[in-house]
């Protein structure tokens, strides 16, 4: 994950040549990060569980499914606008947040 913070720089400025300082300027610096701007890896656990009874000549399932288990937030798309207040930021999110399904199949 992009580490990202914002910094101020206190600016010196010098009067020919001078190493006293005379004034400090407080001015953003554009904000530092781990060098990359690639998205976080994709991770998501899903899970189904499921019971099958038999009905003669036919069958019947009756299932549970969860798709994102532990409701990561998988961040997408990465700002890489250097004059962006969000430079490497992740903007978006992929994938879907935590889905509880439930259903039967009827198979004959």
């Amino acid at each position: 994950m992009n580490q990202i913070r914002e910094e101020w720089c206190n600016d010196t400025v010098m009067v020919d040549g001078n190493a006293e300082p005379t004034e400090q300027l407080a001015t953003p610096c554009l904000p530092a990060y781990d060098g990359t701007l690639e998205e976080e890896d994709f991770i998501q656990v899903d899970l189904r569980v499921g019971r099958a009874f038999d009905m003669g000549d036919s069958q019947l399932e009756a299932f549970v499914q969860i798709f994102n288990v532990f409701n990561r937030a998988n961040r997408g798309y990465v700002d890489g606008a250097i004059n962006s207040r969000n430079f490497g930021k992740p903007l978006t999110l992929v994938g879907p947040p935590r889905i509880v399904e439930m259903g039967v199949r009827f198979g004959f």
